[in-house]
């Protein structure tokens, strides 16, 4: 441990983004106050964005480090970023995301006043590849300090919303939990991993002000296209299944109708990307894999009604997918419009 121990470390995992990640270190060196120090870890990246980083902090007085590893993906570079910090906290930050120059500070404040929390979440928002807001996530209607349980609940019904980059969690509680990211999900590995921690914290802090960009680009990562290895995002529900009681039965419910949800989600790409008979096999193999445990009679009413849609009618999604990317995702289609 350093014998100046910084509040916070920020972990950033990268794979060839030398295209993306002058923006992401530009705003941590605009912070403030310099109270953190960047864990890098290189996820076997074969372009220049190493030297870039180097470049862009090695005159910065920013204390920061930088990790090789081959290429193991992006949960395996999370793992290692937290086993190298030292900071308080441990704060994940996207290559090509951007936070506002207040945020260490924001932080800073609020766990000084409310050192009980073993995570902070705050608001964020989501902008398109031309960096114009589409979305805004925030916390209003929450406490200072929040329930865990409750915040749990609200997100697996969609009442609120958290992503990597709107949480903070504290050092030791990571360690002393275990929590680690999931290495053989490819989607859905970063909301497996705060929801499993929300399960397992005592009390939440939420800051009710949007403190970091979370950035949308149409590539091959992020795009509509399918292919089945999405299905992985469904099995972020499934240590609840693990680790739920049947005195918290309700949570289980909550889960499947999140993964209900997802469903619908992945659904749509599935028809957005192939022709209509591979759609129909696709979306009946999703359902026979992942959907065979869900009581459909203990779900929500919302949740029932699109489970009943994708089980038994997947011609309607097919039917009505223009109308649905054009309402749900308005990226893919102003690209395409751009094209």
């Amino acid at each position: 441990m350093k014998a100046n121990q910084p509040l916070l470390s920020i972990v950033i995992p990268f794979f060839n983004a030398v295209d993306l990640i002058s923006n992401s270190i530009n705003s941590l060196l605009a912070q403030t106050i310099k109270d953190f120090e960047i864990i890098l870890v290189n996820d076997g990246s074969i372009d220049k964005t190493r030297e870039l980083v180097v470049s862009l902090l090695t005159d910065s007085k920013l204390d920061f480090r930088i990790f090789d590893q081959e290429n193991l993906g992006v949960s395996s570079a999370r793992n290692a970023g937290m086993r190298f910090a030292t900071g308080k906290y441990v704060y994940f930050l996207d290559a090509d995301d951007v936070v506002c120059s207040c945020l260490v500070e924001k932080i800073k404040n609020f766990i000084d006043t409310n050192v009980e929390c073993e995570i902070v979440v705050f608001g964020y928002n989501i902008l398109n590849y031309n960096k114009e807001l589409i979305k805004v996530e925030n916390l209003d209607g929450y406490p200072k300090v929040e329930d865990p349980r409750r915040l749990l609940v609200d997100i697996l019904k969609m009442r609120t919303s958290v992503h990597t980059e709107s949480i903070v969690y504290k050092k030791s509680f990571l360690d002393y939990s275990a929590l680690l990211f999931n290495d053989n999900m490819k989607f859905g590995e970063d909301q497996e991993f705060s929801l499993k921690a929300i399960y397992q914290a005592k009390q939440v802090g939420c800051i009710n002000e949007q403190l970091v960009f979370y950035i949308k680009h149409l590539n091959a990562a992020t795009s509509l296209a399918f292919n089945r290895s999405r299905f992985g995002m469904l099995k972020k529900y499934e240590h609840f299944n693990m680790i739920l009681n049947e005195e918290e039965d309700y949570l289980h419910s909550l889960s499947d109708s999140g993964k209900v949800f997802s469903a619908i989600y992945l659904s749509y790409m599935i028809c957005n990307s192939l022709s209509f008979r591979k759609s129909m096999e696709e979306i009946c193999f999703m359902m026979t894999t992942y959907f065979g445990d869900i009581k459909s009679y203990k779900i929500s009413l919302k949740a029932k009604f699109c489970y009943t849609v994708v089980h038994y009618i997947p011609q309607v999604i097919y039917i009505t997918k223009s109308i649905v990317t054009k309402l749900m995702f308005p990226i893919s289609n102003v690209n395409k419009n751009k094209d």
